[in-house]
């Protein structure tokens, strides 16, 4: 599709110097900021104030996350998170082969069943990644949100940065690396077999996309080895290493942060990874096992007015 046919922002033109140097100004001048900054307090998950969602949007605005943590933390059932998001305009829910009541998944340790052979079930680290990267583009992943509704004993960190810093940071070294990242065939993520049945098609996309929607970026990104293939280019894989090299060194723009009971991330799929964790000192006790709920969605994070 041609550019002019999306609602292109003019910061996103490579062509368009002028207004890409306004853009990144802004954008680069929130930074450094802690990462408690993020966090929105909230007394009620299922009545939320004005003040409170223009809290979240804020954070959201210059950052495309934030942090809510409720005062009092209480139980929140998969369809009390669908109502609350709703109230950002989320609402085509992606199920997958992991999900359960309302499509919302709940991530723990598994050992046993079809979602032991996922690694979010396990308690190992997840290396960074953008949500739904294997995906395919009409069933884009453009929003989360992650609930703890139990923090594990120790570990289970995350890291998150924005898509937005990402690509300025790739555009100030080389504006080429975002023309070839942008190209339709740069990321291929094979197609998925269980037991000799194949349960999703081969994806090939962009990392980076407009949104047709609303002319902001979206990223599809993962940092892992295995099972994915990039397009067999010198500038792709500079591109690649360039990424690699900003997650690594560019501690500045990575919020690092543990959701405890109560709080939860929502966002605009942020890249993000998360560290090793121990559930607790016995983990046969169930009530203390990691435990966070997580919906994915298809639009972008919006007000929707009463």
């Amino acid at each position: 599709m041609a550019l002019e046919q999306l609602h292109l922002s003019p910061h996103f033109d490579l062509s368009n110097t002028e207004a890409y140097q306004q853009w990144r100004n802004e954008k680069l001048s929130f930074y450094p900021v802690p990462t408690n900054e993020l966090l929105v307090a909230i007394n009620d998950f299922n009545l939320l104030t004005d003040v409170e969602i223009e809290n979240i949007l804020n954070c959201l605005n210059k950052f495309n996350m934030a942090i809510y943590s409720l005062n009092k933390p209480s139980a929140v059932s998969p369809s009390e998170l669908c109502n609350f998001v709703a109230r950002f305009g989320l609402y085509s829910i992606d199920g997958n082969l992991c999900s359960g009541e309302k499509n919302v998944s709940k991530i723990t340790v598994i050992d046993a069943g079809r979602n032991k052979n996922y690694i979010p079930y396990t308690n190992k680290p997840i290396s960074w990644h953008t949500d739904g990267y294997y995906n395919s583009l009409d069933n884009t992943i453009r929003s989360f949100i992650l609930h703890c509704s139990q923090a594990a004993n120790s570990g289970g960190y995350n890291n998150l940065i924005d898509p937005e810093i990402i690509y300025i940071l790739l555009r100030d070294e080389n504006p080429e690396y975002i023309k070839i990242l942008m190209e339709s065939n740069v990321l291929t993520i094979p197609e998925n077999i269980e037991n000799g049945v194949k349960i999703r098609e081969q994806q090939s996309g962009p990392v980076f996309t407009i949104d047709e929607r609303t002319g902001k970026l979206h990223m599809r990104y993962t940092a892992r080895t295995r099972s994915i293939a990039w397009k067999d280019n010198e500038l792709v894989t500079k591109a690649v290493a360039a990424i690699n090299n900003i997650l690594k060194t560019h501690s500045k723009y990575i919020f690092k942060y543990k959701l405890e009971a109560g709080q939860g991330l929502l966002c605009n799929n942020v890249l993000h990874n998360r560290t090793a964790f121990d559930d607790s000192i016995d983990n046969s006790v169930t009530s203390n096992k990691r435990e966070l709920l997580r919906a994915r969605y298809n639009e972008r994070v919006q007000l929707i007015k009463n």
